[in-house]
């Protein structure tokens, strides 16, 4: 054995050295980071609407509402009386009546500068009967397609060089109290650790440069009235019980429904004032916030808030013909049937396909139109749902075979818990939307949190949230456990939940529309992306961390260059990750291998201060090697830019055994 490791030194040496060598790990914030997947019992995903106590079965609703049913074999909850209608370019609303005629229908309602028309037929009928009627319609001559007009159930979800790069301007820090903490961007913590992390002052040093940031907000309705907010308008799309018929227009909301907590908070962390009250919104006063929401009302009191297809695509209308850039959707669409579609529901996953299916469609002439009449684009920023944070156990009576609960109810359940991995290309249709065009303007937000374990007084480290939902759709994850912002009654609170990270990024997006107008929405997504830092892991993948400061530089530099040359020019700086062998076969070399480390470290400060290095180390399984000075790797340093901190963990190295078996450097 001896003699087989003592060949295998000369190989071994080269081969350390190779990885020495690889400093080019990343160009940007591309942390590398350990999370454990280990669930903190102390926090909890909040749930306002869709929690057990208040969510109703897709049956339940149908039988309360006379124009809504419900299709058990395709599991799809449907508006039983309408057919949507997508008009050719040259067709008029005279050309759509004709063709309602025909099919007994009249036009209900209309975005007739979009060519889409709301057909009320005079009986209800079945969902067959609606798609026939749909396929034929599509036929028709000025008819480009139509569709049945699905309902929608939200639940709110709280539980993306040549250039010169100009320079971070200093952090600027408003007098709002934030509960009498004071600002530390170096160590995020306490109340407003979450614009700390985003680095939000360093951000608005930019503020003088910048135009007003136009913003929207599709929630359950905000608290109007809290000191520390102010909404420019807000606009409501209801549907008339009574007269059975849909009203768009700018109303006093305390007619219709009370505030709500979660629709405040949200609306709070993007556009909270700068008044030296309560908390500081992203946008600071260099904004305006606009709401938009349907509702199903009888009388004056609202009795529903479901939207359609239909409906919903008209509140994001509404709110872009206001020039708003960037819209926050922290909402889900039925938490059990996304649960339901990741674990392969054919149901499931057919009744989202159908909702992204018509929505994609009108938001592909809503798209359209705007880059023909040379309008501000935008971006849609979805959050990715906190089903994680929950439990399903199968139940065949229940809506897509599953009934959900809190986590904290697990204890009183009997029989299995399925493990939940939820998609949060599941957790609302809009993130199932498949066209290129809608697709690049939808920016789907995950959570992350302070990983108290690894966190030290000197330095804050985060990891992706138990209860965010995972997979390839999650675009970006900004803070979204402890979350501090405002909430009915004129008060302020804590919440948790992808709910309070999507804002985060919603208002970045706005920022960086006002930094430079001229950006599309699939250009806003590409900086967003390209200039968040870190990598945070889950199950199946891995997303940045908004750097707002970062992404604001960049969609300043955007002025005078292309976007892509201006994500090619500034990375953000660099992070370094030794990698090395401390097998026992190392005893040659590691010394060798330690000053190659330092003469690096010393050759990077010389170009550059922007950069951080962790180092890692691998050896073997200890119960292989017969020694417990072994292990499958370890990090010995966490990214920092304190150079004596990290010359001093690269002469601590150590070495081990190993055994004479191949090292575990996939586990490095």
């Amino acid at each position: 054995m001896k003699e087989k490791k003592k060949k295998r030194r000369g190989l071994k040496a080269f081969i350390a050295l190779l990885w020495v060598l690889l400093i080019a790990l990343v160009v940007g914030y591309c942390v590398l980071l350990y999370v454990d997947g280990k669930t903190s019992p102390d926090k909890q995903s909040m749930t306002f609407f869709g929690s057990e106590e208040s969510t109703v079965s897709l049956d339940e609703i149908a039988e309360e509402y006379a124009e809504v049913s419900y299709d058990e074999g395709d599991s799809v909850l449907y508006i039983n009386n309408e057919i949507i209608v997508l008009a050719d370019i040259d067709a008029d609303a005279s050309d759509i009546e004709e063709i309602a005629k025909k099919y007994g229908a009249e036009i209900s309602d209309t975005m007739e500068d979009l060519g889409i028309y709301q057909l009320r037929l005079a009986d209800s009928e079945s969902l067959d009967k609606l798609d026939e009627l749909a396929a034929q319609i599509s036929e028709e001559e000025f008819v480009e397609t139509a569709y049945v007009n699905p309902v929608i159930i939200f639940e709110a979800d709280d539980a993306d060089s040549d250039t010169d790069a100009i320079e971070l301007p200093d952090p600027v820090y408003p007098e709002d109290p934030w509960d009498d903490v004071d600002w530390n961007i170096e160590v995020p913590e306490g109340d407003n650790w979450g614009l700390e992390a985003i680095n939000a002052p360093t951000a608005w040093g930019y503020l003088s440069e910048l135009e007003t940031s136009r913003v929207g907000l599709i929630d359950h309705m905000p608290h109007l009235d809290h000191e520390d907010l102010t909404i420019a308008g807000a606009y409501y799309s209801f549907y008339d019980l009574d007269e059975q018929k849909w009203y768009d227009t700018e109303i006093d909301p305390s007619v219709y429904s009370p505030p709500s907590s979660h629709g405040t908070h949200v609306a709070g962390t993007m556009g909270a004032q700068w008044n030296d009250k309560g908390i500081s919104g992203i946008l600071g006063n260099n904004s305006e916030v606009y709401y938009s929401k349907a509702y199903v009302v009888e009388g004056n009191s609202v009795v529903a808030t479901y939207d359609t297809a239909y409906t919903f695509v008209k509140s994001i209308s509404v709110l872009l013909e206001r020039d708003v850039t960037a819209i926050n959707i922290s909402m889900n669409t039925n938490r059990v049937r996304g649960f339901a579609a990741s674990q392969g529901d054919k149901d499931a996953i057919k009744s989202l396909e159908r909702e992204a299916e018509i929505a994609g469609a009108m938001l592909e002439r809503i798209i359209e139109q705007r880059r023909s009449e040379g309008r501000p684009d935008f971006v849609v920023c979805v959050a990715a749902g906190n089903s994680n944070g929950n439990y399903f156990v199968p139940n065949e009576d229940a809506d897509y075979g599953y009934d959900m609960y809190d986590k904290y109810q697990r204890g009183s359940l009997r029989g299995g818990v399925n493990a939940n991995y939820s998609e949060a290309k599941y957790n609302n249709f809009l993130n199932l939307i498949d066209s290129e065009e809608v697709a690049g303007r939808i920016i789907v937000v995950g959570a992350v949190e302070i990983d108290d374990s690894e966190s030290t007084k000197k330095e804050t480290i985060y990891e992706y949230t138990y209860f965010s939902c995972t997979g390839e759709r999650v675009d970006i994850a900004a803070p979204g456990d402890n979350i501090y912002s405002s909430v009915e009654s004129d008060d302020y609170a804590y919440y948790n939940g992808t709910s309070m990270a999507t804002p985060h990024v919603t208002a970045a997006a706005g920022m960086l529309f006002s930094a430079n107008p001229e950006l599309s929405g699939p250009e806003v997504k590409k900086i967003l992306i390209a200039s968040a830092s870190g990598r945070y892991y889950y199950d199946d993948g891995n997303c940045g961390l908004l750097d707002l400061a970062n992404a604001v530089r960049m969609a300043i530099e955007s002025r005078d260059s292309s976007v892509n040359r201006v994500i090619g020019a500034g990375g953000g700086g660099l992070d370094l990750c030794f990698l090395v062998d401390t097998t026992g076969s190392m005893s040659d070399d590691i010394e060798n291998a330690k000053e190659n480390m330092i003469y690096i470290l010393e050759t990077l400060g010389e170009k550059t201060e922007d950069y951080r290095v962790a180092l890692v180390d691998y050896r073997d399984f200890a119960d292989r090697s017969w020694d417990d000075r072994d292990y499958p790797a370890m990090t010995q340093l966490n990214f920092t830019n304190d150079k004596d901190a990290i010359v001093d963990a690269i002469n601590d190295l150590t070495l081990g055994n190993g055994g004479d078996y191949e090292e575990t450097v996939y586990s490095g």
